[in-house]
């Protein structure tokens, strides 16, 4: 971590299970003065050797309405997380909070569908990290690490 820096992680949705086709949502995720957010989503590995991938969307919103949410980008902020009968999976989103951003995003995890044994578990942080700047004009003089 570059000593301007810090960062705070967030529960972005919480360890669950997922059925087929059922679409899970995730926890409001406040970008007031973050940087930038990158979002860890785990999956279990599959029950089965034709489980169809888990599609997993990132949406965003200037209010914490759901109904207000709508998605990022299809092309960067959607994934297709294929799943594996012998281990978990990763996949991390990168959210920038470049101005043009709103400020909750919301993570969505749909599971294809199986024909058996057609739960999925996901869970997913959010790693929030901020710059933070001195507060005089002496540069780094100002930055206090304690601990």
């Amino acid at each position: 971590m570059k000593p301007n820096q810090m960062t705070q992680a967030v529960i972005a949705l919480s360890s669950q299970t997922a059925a087929a086709t059922a679409t899970v949502a995730g926890s409001i995720v406040d970008m007031r003065n973050a940087d930038y957010a990158t979002i860890i989503l785990t999956t279990s590995a599959a029950a089965n050797t034709n489980a169809a991938p888990v599609v997993v969307k990132i949406q965003e919103s200037d209010t914490t309405t759901t109904t207000d949410f709508t998605d990022i980008s299809t092309t960067t902020m959607q994934l297709s997380v294929t799943l594996s009968t012998t281990a978990g999976r990763v996949a991390k989103f990168h959210v920038n909070q470049d101005g043009t951003r709103k400020r909750y995003i919301r993570l969505f995890a749909t599971p294809g569908t199986h024909t058996t044994n057609s739960v999925v578990a996901l869970s997913a942080v959010a790693d929030l990290v901020m710059d933070t700047n001195p507060s005089g004009t002496t540069g780094q003089a100002d930055f206090v690490a304690i601990g």
